[in-house]
């Protein structure tokens, strides 16, 4: 708390610096953003469902349960694509991780060879058309491999009564047919629905941007009506009032409860002249350097 404290006293923002006194905070489990969306949508629904909400990342793959209202602590394993990337090393010649993990998720479930020519150590024509012919073929077992793992820990971990399953993550939409096929017995949501505005995805990471989008869209629906309340109240006020008067924010999520990701919205102040409804209204149109991921994308395209 001290160290998000000492960082929210000024920070630099796309329309100027801030300085924001930390009033309250509250933690959520990965998937907050997923599930605040998805069950926002559900509307009075939520409080008789089991909703599953399963996550697959890059290093690992999770599930929380929505149980009629009440959402739970969640279950994490290491079975995030990694484990894939790990299997296609084991079965060829130890490619490089990173680069191995970047043509699998851009080749997709097509293969395309293009991406694979460029981590290719033969240099003679034959020999490199056989080591990516090798490589496919290795990539494609480890998928079939990977999919059973996961699914199998899924099954083991899904409440018997699960009503419907939400999948999120870069990894879930890769494996996508494969979780749609095996999992065809409920009803089925991908990122709750969520589409990220590519104003704010300059490295193309899609849904691994998904769960904070989310948030970020539910926060900004609270600062909105908040700001609203505020205009009412300060045109009912005198001159002299309205010099007077502070911001005080405390935003309460009653829907999750758990330990992960700190977020708060608090007592704000901007220490320049700022217009707080353009900076509400829609992402940051301005210049954006593009930059190279350390870890690849996993959306199956980039």
């Amino acid at each position: 708390m001290s160290y998000l404290s000492h960082a929210a006293a000024s920070f630099e923002t796309p329309t100027g610096r801030f300085s924001v006194k930390l009033d309250k905070t509250q933690a959520l489990q990965e998937g907050g953003g997923i599930s605040i969306v998805h069950n926002s949508k559900l509307g009075a629904a939520f409080k008789t469902r089991v909703t599953a909400f399963a996550m697959v990342g890059f290093r690992n793959a999770s599930l929380v349960i929505a149980a009629r209202g009440a959402v739970g602590k969640g279950k994490t394993s290491d079975l995030g694509m990694v484990r894939m990337v790990e299997l296609v090393q084991e079965r060829t010649s130890n490619y490089d991780l990173a680069r191995l993990a970047e043509a699998i998720a851009i080749s997709g479930d097509r293969y395309n060879r293009p991406y694979f020519y460029r981590i290719a150590r033969n240099r003679e024509e034959a020999a490199r058309e056989r080591e990516v012919d090798e490589l496919i073929a290795a990539v494609k077992q480890s998928r079939s491999d990977y999919a059973r793992m996961l699914t199998h820990w899924f099954d083991e971990v899904l409440p018997p009564d699960t009503d419907e399953i939400v999948f999120c993550g870069g990894t879930a939409e890769y494996l996508k047919p494969e979780l749609r096929s095996h999992y065809s017995r409920y009803a089925q949501s991908w990122h709750a629905g969520i589409v990220v505005p590519p104003e704010l995805d300059p490295n193309g990471l899609g849904h691994r941007l998904a769960d904070a989008y989310g948030l970020f869209v539910y926060f900004k629906s609270q600062f909105e009506q908040l700001l609203t309340h505020l205009t009412q109240s300060t045109e009912a006020e005198s001159p002299q009032d309205n010099a007077e008067t502070s911001t005080q924010v405390s935003i309460e999520l009653n829907a999750i409860q758990a330990d992960t990701e700190t977020l708060a919205v608090t007592e704000t102040k901007a220490t320049s002249k700022l217009d707080a409804a353009s900076l509400l209204s829609g992402p940051y149109r301005g210049a954006v350097k593009k930059k190279e991921s350390s870890e690849p994308s996993l959306n199956g395209s980039k």
